[in-house]
């Protein structure tokens, strides 16, 4: 096997930051390590974040395969993810549960990098941020296909709602496909087929070409996430049967109970609120808002505020110029504007008043006039600057039914 080293900052291709591993880091990890009393065993690793590594783990109790998410112990301290989650359990109703993620158990771990809280969950397919080209040739989601996926979230969003709980990082990446086929599984090579085997490398020392030495606090390897373009294409090989679950509560909050004096701001800049970029309390309507953009991608393949390589100025920059000039209270507080606009709001350029045409998303729209203009129609009332302005997440389902945006 290829080695690694262990003192590198970088994040390596499909592998967590190393030098996480440290006491109030990441828990070390290795295969076939058992967690809750043996009843849970590692399998191979699905995928890590800033706050976590997520786990294929098999359930020796009750005979089924799931995902185990284990957090950093430092964010275990006060993180309400958890609480989060049982909230959800406890007080959502209607439909749309069947577009959230299920969550099947908690627990903690102690480790040598201190006190863990682990959720375990289904186990689901790639996001939808995956490369959709392998599938789709033209790089984008059949219209069909984007409406289906985008009605799918919206009533998975409503469903979080009813429970009052903001999921405050609605993006591609949370967004991942489903198919039925994977819980219909019951052996390790089942898995193996479309989430690959194990792939190891053991960690060095940095400059040298010896092992690391063992250590409580870093694993003796590491795994590495693999290429699952087969699951991709498995999970989207029936238009008429695609289906997708909001998952990652990380960022989420309930502001009536007041977790947190102000939600985590862990949502990309470009789903991101401007109450959101601009550090005011948020609520529901944040969510609105990042669902407008997302649909907008499924749908066009571009960002409705558009940035290179999602610099904060920039998107605050392509708002203006496409809703206009923001309140007094947020554009006074921006203090890149005289950059490109004067205090009218207007976009001059040494000393000349230009007209630039409205960013409006980036893509390329794909289904036809009609169907885009009447996206504008609800996106509109989705992106007002003031949150109290914006449409509910029940008025954006019934502009779907209204207009045949149906999830089957």
């Amino acid at each position: 096997m290829s080695t690694v080293v262990v003192q590198d900052l970088e994040q390596f291709p499909r592998v967590e930051l190393v030098n996480y591993y440290c006491p109030g880091g990441f828990h070390p990890v290795h295969l076939n390590d058992t967690f809750k009393n043996g009843q849970y065993r590692v399998i191979n690793k699905l995928g890590y974040g800033s706050y976590g590594t997520v786990w294929l783990v098999y359930d020796t109790i009750l005979k089924r395969y799931a995902s185990l998410k284990i957090l950093a112990a430092e964010v275990s301290d006060s993180y309400s993810e958890i609480t989060v989650i049982q909230h959800l359990q406890q007080h959502a109703t209607g439909s749309g549960k069947e577009y959230v993620v299920e969550i099947f158990d908690f627990f903690q771990h102690t480790g040598p990098n201190g006190l863990h809280h682990c959720i375990v969950m289904e186990v689901l397919g790639p996001p939808i941020s995956s490369d959709i080209e392998k599938i789709y040739p033209d790089e984008a989601f059949p219209i069909e296909v984007a409406k289906r996926i985008s009605a799918q979230i919206s009533h998975g969003l409503a469903y979080i709602h009813t429970a009052g709980i903001v999921h405050g990082d609605l993006h591609m990446s949370n967004i991942l496909l489903h198919s039925p086929i994977i819980s219909s599984w019951t052996s390790d090579s089942d898995f193996e087929k479309y989430f690959g085997r194990p792939r190891q490398r053991p960690l060095t020392l940095l400059g040298t070409d010896e092992l690391a030495a063992p250590s409580p606090h870093i694993p003796s390897y590491l795994v590495f996430v693999n290429n699952r373009n087969s699951l991709l294409k498995l999970c989207l090989s029936d238009p008429t049967q695609i289906h997708v679950k909001i998952c990652d509560f990380g960022e989420a909050f309930i502001p009536t109970m007041q977790l947190t004096p102000l939600p985590p701001r862990g949502i990309p800049i470009f789903y991101a609120a401007p109450e959101v970029i601009f550090g005011d309390p948020s609520g529901l309507p944040a969510d609105i808002w990042a669902l407008a953009v997302l649909i907008c991608y499924i749908i066009e393949g571009g960002f409705i505020f558009s940035s290179y390589r999602g610099i904060r100025k920039e998107v605050i920059k392509s708002m203006v110029l496409t809703l206009g000039k923001l309140p007094e209270r947020w554009w006074f507080s921006w203090e890149e504007r005289s950059e490109w606009f004067n205090e009218d709001g207007e976009w001059w350029k040494n000393g000349v008043k230009i007209f630039p045409k409205s960013n409006g998303s980036g893509g390329k729209p794909k289904g036809g006039g009609g169907e885009i203009a009447t996206l504008n129609e609800i996106t509109r009332r989705m992106i007002k600057y003031d949150p109290k302005e914006r449409a509910s997440i029940d008025e954006v389902i019934e502009w779907m039914n209204q207009n045949g945006w149906f999830v089957n």
